[in-house]
């Protein structure tokens, strides 16, 4: 059986992030800076691409003690992060975003299904 993942976070609304968010900057336009915002940071369609990235942020797949986390393990892990041999195709920048996000506070959560 093969697994994927995703990568969701969630943090505060700030018009610095926006480049790092899912959506066209319009769409934002309307929100107050301050809201609580929940974006998709990152899809990984394969179980290689899944277990790499759990991988990097010191973790298992199937650890659920860990797939929720704070900005910091994000942050401690950038440099592992930023190593992975592969893009992720439906998100080009994924990795700089997740850095990003962390760096403004988000917290994220790991979805895993297999």
């Amino acid at each position: 059986m093969g697994l994927n993942s995703d990568i969701i976070g969630f943090g505060f609304f700030s018009k610095e992030i926006v480049k790092h968010l899912e959506y066209a900057e319009v769409v934002y336009e309307g929100v107050p800076e301050g809201s609580v915002i929940v974006a998709h940071i990152i899809a990984c369609e394969t179980t290689p691409q899944s277990t790499e990235l759990a991988n990097a942020l010191g973790f298992e797949p199937w650890d659920f003690t860990k797939h929720r986390f704070e900005a910091q393990l994000v942050l401690e892990h950038a440099e592992q992060l930023k190593l992975l041999p592969y893009h992720f195709p439906d998100h080009k920048d994924a990795i700089c975003d997740l850095i990003a996000l962390a760096e403004a506070g988000f917290s994220f959560l790991f979805l895993v299904n297999g």
